[in-house]
């Protein structure tokens, strides 16, 4: 039986889940991807994306033996222009919505493998659907942001 780490609380663990589906495929490479929870610091050349699980509540009137959970999840990239090119920015957006909402992608990343080695940096979460997903720009000014929001619902 798998080890779980208690000083993680549900957040965390669905956060760090989220960072390693956006490291995936290296479409990212070149933007910082940081956790909030994990009161990491932003660097100071941008572009770089925060996670951010802003709550984990009961889902629906399942019993609590059953551990039915919501979590509500943003991912906001921001960018300088004077840093970043626009099409640049644009393209990790795209990336950025393509692999937050890629429900498959994203139970590769929290469920276990069925068969094979089980590379997983997330074990204490099993994720079934996405749900809800929004998405919100901003492009005025020097500093722009890109943010993508859903609500997954899991095992915790």
């Amino acid at each position: 039986m798998a080890t779980v780490n208690i000083n993680k609380s549900t957040n965390e663990y669905i956060e760090i889940g989220i960072i390693h589906q956006l490291r995936r495929l290296g479409g990212m490479k070149g933007c910082a991807i940081i956790s909030k929870g994990a009161e990491q610091e932003a660097p100071d050349n941008l572009p770089c994306v925060v996670v951010n699980c802003e709550s984990v509540s009961k889902y629906g009137d399942f019993p609590d033996e059953i551990k039915a959970k919501q979590a509500l999840v943003s991912c906001t990239l921001y960018g300088d222009s004077e840093q970043t090119t626009q099409a640049k920015f644009e393209n990790y957006a795209c990336q950025l919505e393509a692999r937050l909402f890629d429900i498959p992608g994203m139970k590769s990343r929290f469920n276990a493998p069925t068969s094979g080695r089980d590379t997983r940096k997330v074990k204490a979460i099993h994720l079934h659907d996405v749900t809800d997903v929004q998405t919100e720009a901003d492009t005025r000014g020097t500093v722009w942001s890109f943010t993508a929001g859903a609500t997954l619902i899991c095992h915790a």
